[in-house]
């Protein structure tokens, strides 16, 4: 039961269904020859709700879980070259940056920004690639939401400045890459946003 995952290849025997029981779909991105999508159940009244990020090869086999936030808040970050980002939820970690190559075993936590259960990551929209860098807005919960980057190793996440110094943010909204450079609305604490 549930919504149905097909594929086609244009032809009557190359279209078939793949895989059943989703709650839905959202967020269709392609990476290293891989389809990922969201599913989930929206939150309703007192019912659970949580989000699954999946990725298909195009085969029954080749259609996998690769990660269920404890949330409905699985949302697909930009990719790198490297790596495919997203923020999941984690009962011990609350809202982060994962990032996967593709496959389950390659798929992790990149790093408990703010450790304990409180949300370091500030969201997709706030997210732009350049290279194998991925640079977000993040918290850690000393520094306000500042700007960072990430390889995708937790030793290779750091936070670039403290744009607006302590608990102020320096990073809002969204972010954009251009010719090797990254745009972003700053605020230092003196000027404004």
């Amino acid at each position: 039961v549930g919504n149905a995952l097909w594929r086609t290849d244009g032809t009557a025997q190359g279209t078939f269904e793949l895989k059943t029981g989703f709650a839905g779909f959202s967020e269709f991105t392609e990476f290293n020859g891989k389809l990922f999508f969201r599913s989930g159940k929206i939150p309703q009244e007192d019912r659970v709700a949580w989000s699954e990020l999946w990725a298909s090869d195009g085969t029954p086999s080749g259609t996998v879980l690769v990660k269920r936030s404890s949330s409905y808040d699985v949302n697909i970050a930009p990719s790198t070259n490297t790596y495919l980002f997203f923020g999941a939820s984690d009962a011990a970690t609350g809202w982060e940056l994962y990032r996967t190559d593709g496959t389950v075993a390659g798929t992790a936590l990149v790093k408990d920004l703010l450790p304990g259960t409180g949300n370091g990551f500030r969201g997709v929209s706030t997210a732009a690639p350049v290279g194998n860098l991925l640079f977000f807005a993040g918290n850690n919960g000393t520094s306000g939401t500042e700007l960072w980057k990430t390889d995708g190793t937790s030793a290779g996440t750091v936070m670039i400045r403290d744009i607006n110094p302590g608990v102020g943010d320096g990073k809002d909204g969204g972010a954009f890459s251009l010719k090797n450079l990254i745009y972003f609305r700053g605020n230092n604490g003196e000027k404004g946003w």
